[in-house]
């Protein structure tokens, strides 16, 4: 069945609320999946010493944090953080962990189908032709200035090039970069003055000092 009890279509909800297919369709062996998460993502992989996995590199399917960084951050015993499955004890820094390099290598290896073009690719290769895929959803540069357009990357430039947000923006950037600039030099001259101020009472005490001694 479903993990998290969802419907049909062969997809889940993860604890995080991420979407994520079941281990029935996701091509993945059960033995090369984080205890935590049920997923096998791209990244470093830690393992304890019985050999049970978790998520030691953050991406999509842990959410802000990996899994064996969320196991230490939350774990209230004495005797530091243990594993969730056969509760031995964790390494307690990132340093000492147990790296388990032949699943990482073993997951990479996987076949993976992009998620945006569907191209077959392995799934060591696909963050980074995901990252660069032409197809991949993005927004016009200027979306934070107004422009709401959204397409494929490979149309991106394009729209670009009509888009008055876009023109807009290529026109202000070199005032804000002076203003950020004037700003900066505004603060730097502000903590000049403070200096100044400072050295110029400590030298009226110094000749102060000097004059009473002289009389």
């Amino acid at each position: 069945g479903n993990r998290g009890g969802g419907g049909g279509g062969g997809r889940a909800a993860s604890s995080r609320g991420v979407v994520r297919p079941t281990p029935e369709d996701d091509g993945v062996p059960e033995f090369l999946k984080c205890c935590i998460c049920f997923d096998a993502p791209p990244g470093k992989i830690e393992q304890c010493s019985n050999g049970h996995l978790l998520c030691a590199e953050a991406g999509p399917e842990t959410g802000d944090e990996a899994c064996a960084v969320r196991v230490r951050s939350s774990s209230s015993s004495r005797s530091g953080a243990k594993c969730p499955l056969c509760r031995v004890a964790l390494a307690a820094s990132a340093e000492d962990t147990i790296r388990a390099l032949s699943a990482e290598q073993s997951i990479a290896a996987l076949p993976y189908v992009c998620r945006y073009c569907s191209l077959d690719i392995t799934r060591g290769d696909g963050k980074r032709h995901e990252g660069l895929c032409p197809l991949k959803p993005v927004s016009c540069g200027a979306s934070e200035d107004g422009c709401g357009w959204t397409g494929c990357a490979e149309d991106k430039a394009q729209h670009e090039v009509a888009c008055v947000w876009a023109a807009i923006k290529a026109q202000v950037a070199p005032l804000r970069t002076r203003l950020a600039g004037l700003e900066a030099a505004e603060v730097l001259n502000k903590d000049l003055v403070k200096l100044l101020e400072t050295s110029d009472h400590r030298n009226r005490g110094l000749l102060r000092r000097l004059g009473e001694s002289d009389a």
